[in-house]
């Protein structure tokens, strides 16, 4: 936010004596403030019309309208009414006297003659609190400002967050057909010509059905990308050791009869989408088997919560990641823009789709307002990443 400047500070001095304003000008003019004269009552009640001041210095004895009155019709104008009011007077300090100058809506009363210093302590005192009041309500306006212009982005980002999901389901049909077609004809290919085919025309078919399985994932992982983020959550408490249990048993399957465990105890609860965070640890977890490489494997899902934030760490004790790997590990496309394939044509997904999980797993954690990364580790696998507490 920009710095804001308070508009300079302007009083106005009211009195039907010239000469009494000339004296009120050489005393408040080491304040460095705007000074105003007015003559009489209606004047004053005009130049008020012009701009806001800090303070008015109002004699109580002017003919026709008095100071008990210009400060009555003052204090009546919503614009003007917190305006404070300093009478001038050379009446004597009764106490009735005074009851009409506060009634009237004054805040201090100065008799004449004045002290100049004293005057001008005063006066000084009320410049300084317009000044910081108008640096207040200026630095209002420009946050006021300022969340507007959030609130505009923010609308953009739910506009293009939505145009990118309707794109990425449009292109996943339309990426999906002409893959459909090609599957559809080596499978044709096998069941026509299967006995006839030879060694490499089998293996060029393999090949091309692995590459084709492996584009479908690609394109599955980007749709899902585009549909992980913070838009339309749920947000309510989860409990995290059920939603770990849960993706954990979408892979049952995947976890190699035994061989990998899914090791969660005792973890906190969270604030969050659960459907969300069920994909966020099912990433998690493949990118951990995926990374472990040894058999048997153990995956641990460890949490400490804090007041603001929860802060849980997914580790394996297989082998650790490729430190060359990890500047590169929560975005979409494979390092070194290469495609997740072996030299030899043959198809590894294992590298390319944990990157691309793990891309949508920054999504979905970005989403709940948290953050991930990957800490370095001398052995096994760790992720760590901050999600909200329910505290």
């Amino acid at each position: 936010m920009t710095s804001a400047v308070a508009p300079p500070a302007r009083v106005l001095m009211v009195d039907d004596r010239a000469d009494n304003l000339l004296a009120l000008e050489a005393v408040l003019e080491p304040l460095g403030a705007e000074l105003v004269r007015a003559g009489s009552g209606e004047e004053a009640l005009r130049a008020l019309l012009s701009g806001d001041f800090a303070v008015i210095i109002l004699d109580v004895q002017m003919p026709g309208m008095d100071g008990f009155e210009t400060a009555q019709l003052i204090k009546a104008r919503e614009k003007t009414r917190n305006v404070p009011i300093i009478f001038l007077t050379a009446i004597s300090g009764e106490a009735e006297h005074h009851l009409q100058g506060y009634r009237s809506g004054a805040v201090d009363y100065v008799y004449k003659p004045f002290n100049p210093e004293a005057l001008r302590a005063k006066v000084a005192v009320f410049l300084e609190l317009w000044r910081q009041g108008s640096l207040l309500e200026s630095q209002r306006r420009e946050l006021a400002d300022q969340l507007a212009e959030v609130e505009r982005l923010n609308g953009e980002l739910e506009r293009s967050n939505a145009a990118l999901e309707r794109l990425g389901s449009a292109a996943v049909a339309e990426i999906h057909e002409p893959l459909d077609n090609v599957a559809g004809l080596l499978h044709l290919l096998r069941a026509r010509h299967g006995e006839t085919l030879g060694d490499e025309a089998q293996l060029l078919v393999t090949r091309t059905e692995a590459n084709i399985a492996r584009v479908r994932d690609r394109v599955a992982t980007l749709l899902e990308y585009a549909r992980a983020s913070g838009d339309g959550m749920r947000r309510e408490p989860v409990s995290l050791d059920e939603v770990v249990a849960e993706a954990a048993r979408a892979r049952a399957g995947d976890l190699q009869g035994g061989e990998i465990r899914v090791v969660a105890d005792g973890l906190p609860e969270v604030r969050g989408d659960r459907a969300q965070l069920v994909k966020l640890f099912g990433h998690l977890i493949d990118n951990s088997v995926r990374h472990g490489g040894v058999r048997p494997l153990t995956v641990r899902v460890d949490a400490d919560p804090g007041p603001v934030l929860v802060t849980v760490t997914v580790s394996s004790d297989g082998k650790p990641i490729d430190p060359e790997l990890r500047p590169r590990l929560f975005t979409l496309l494979p390092l070194d823009g290469q495609v997740d394939g072996n030299p030899d044509g043959s198809v590894d997904g294992q590298r390319g789709g944990a990157l691309a999980g793990l891309a949508v797993a920054r999504r979905i954690v970005e989403g709940h307002g948290g953050v991930i990364w990957c800490p370095p580790s001398e052995g096994g696998t760790s992720i760590m990443l901050t999600l909200p507490s329910v505290r």
